[in-house]
């Protein structure tokens, strides 16, 4: 945790971008307007728990940025005690230790904490609910997966992993059919407010989710598709190959997964005595879920974000825990931890994997940012560790530079990080976003200005400039005669 703050603390306040500025938006309808807004003014179709759970910050410390980061800080300080609890708890305080520290080191952890998501929360909810499994006690279990059906479609898959799970657990402890009313009890609480949400959403006029946007049966029944694609294999698809390297190999991900592996094949023979009953039931769900995680979401076909991977991330991290705790020498165990967490943290503060560095890199505002230029990867496809905060800290700067210069647009890339759809969005709902004196503010591409016909448009406009090249671009729209003024200059 206190890397995490010193690392990104300077950038606490700062508006965020892409996906995440889409939910703080949600988050102020919910507070602002109440949840039954949140379905008639947006097109999302998940369940609120994330925007309720911000919308609550809002109301507690005020409506701002930090209090939106607030939300991802308390899910990482929950995530990262329950698993701590957890593993500790199944296995050693050694692996505890090692797992904890390199799972809340993992870059796709951190910048999703920072703009918390739907996978932020996730994390934490699962490892909550996996400690109360694993340690017995039932009846707070029951209730913490209460959370799961109101945080977003794909968290049931960890509904159903841990109803597996625990049928297994049953029968290996020779309860049988003798408790399988007691099973379901269980779960009841968790599918009768899932029901209750459907029923409420169906009378708010919601739509049915629908992930998948890019398939061939775009639009329709995303439930629908996933039963087809299962009886035909067609989950092992290239969205699949590429969630998989976004959450297990990009980004130095591969030293996680490799270490994970190696450890795990070469520690298993030194364990001779069978597993506690909690270390079982922990192992068995790990074991059900994280399959079934990435065939059953990571395959949808959507956008490729980074963030959709972190859920998957548990299940190789507790093992990579497990499994160094076996290293009798502490020296050697010291040394693994350090070394990895060494590498977590050089992903964390730079792009030099050369893993992923043979993609291709883009320089935005100043950070040079792993680049995946796969179609269906989409702008989040950026968002792999901590420099893209500095990315969005130099995009906020230049926005509000704009805003006090009275310019009635800004020239720079309008693609970078959905600058162009945040525009927009500001324009039609400033009262949503925390942009002090915000109002309308086009944007217009550098390369755009030498067309005769956008100069044209742009005649009588005052542009701001967010870049060094102010006076080549004045020469070049005063060359084509168009009457654009040009001011400011780059941000610091």
């Amino acid at each position: 945790m206190a890397c995490f703050l010193s690392a990104a603390g300077r950038h606490i306040g700062e508006t965020p971008a892409l996906d995440p500025l889409l939910f703080y938006r949600e988050a102020t309808i919910v507070a602002t307007e109440g949840l039954p807004a949140l379905y008639r003014l947006t097109h999302t179709a998940h369940p609120p728990l994330l925007q309720g759970l911000v919308a609550l910050a809002f109301g507690l410390v005020g409506r701002s940025p930090a209090a939106y980061t607030a939300v991802g800080v308390a899910c990482f300080a929950v995530g990262a005690l329950m698993v701590n609890a957890v593993v500790s708890r199944c296995y050693s305080s050694r692996a505890a230790f090692a797992a904890t520290l390199l799972l809340y080191s993992c870059p796709l952890v951190l910048v999703n904490a920072f703009y918390p998501t739907h996978e932020t929360v996730l994390l934490a909810v699962v490892a909550s609910a996996l400690y109360f499994f694993a340690a017995d006690r039932f009846v707070p279990f029951r209730w913490s997966l209460i959370p799961l059906v109101f945080l977003k479609q794909t968290a049931l898959v960890a509904l159903a992993s841990f109803f597996a799970a625990r049928l297994l657990d049953r029968l290996r402890r020779g309860a049988g059919r003798r408790r399988l009313a007691d099973d379901v009890a269980d779960f009841l609480p968790a599918v009768a407010a899932g029901l209750a949400w459907a029923v409420f959403l169906r009378a708010l006029g919601g739509s049915e989710w629908r992930g998948d946007l890019l398939g061939q049966a775009a639009g329709g029944s995303t439930y629908a598709y996933l039963g087809e694609r299962l009886l035909h294999l067609g989950v092992f698809n290239a969205f699949l190959r590429r969630n998989l390297e976004n959450a297990l190999i990009y980004n130095w991900q591969w030293s996680i997964t490799l270490s994970a592996l190696a450890l795990t094949l070469g520690t298993a023979a030194r364990r001779r005595e069978p597993p506690s009953p909690g270390a079982f039931r922990c192992a068995t769900f790990l074991a059900i879920f994280s399959p079934s995680y990435a065939l059953l979401v990571l395959s949808i076909p959507t956008w490729t974000i980074p963030r959709y991977g972190i859920p998957l991330l548990l299940g190789p991290y507790v093992a990579l825990g497990v499994a160094a705790a076996r290293i009798g020498n502490r020296g050697r165990f010291a040394a693994l931890v350090t070394v990895l967490w060494a590498v977590s943290w050089v992903a964390n503060l730079s792009s030099l994997d050369p893993v992923t560095a043979r993609h291709g890199a883009l320089e935005i505002y100043g950070q040079r940012l792993y680049d995946v230029p796969e179609e269906n990867a989409g702008a989040d496809r950026l968002t792999y560790n901590l420099q893209f905060l500095d990315a969005v800290a130099s995009q906020n700067a230049l926005v509000a530079a704009a805003l006090r210069s009275g310019a009635d647009g800004l020239v720079t890339d309008c693609a970078a990080l959905k600058l162009d759809e945040k525009l927009a969005a500001i324009a039609l709902h400033p009262e949503y976003y925390p942009y002090p004196a915000a109002r309308p503010l086009f944007c217009a591409g550098p390369e755009g200005l030498g067309d005769p016909g956008v100069a044209q448009r742009l005649t009588g406009r005052v542009l701001y400039v967010g870049r060094d090249d102010r006076s080549r671009l004045q020469a070049l729209v005063d060359g084509l005669g168009a009457s654009i003024s040009i001011v400011g200059d780059s941000p610091s």
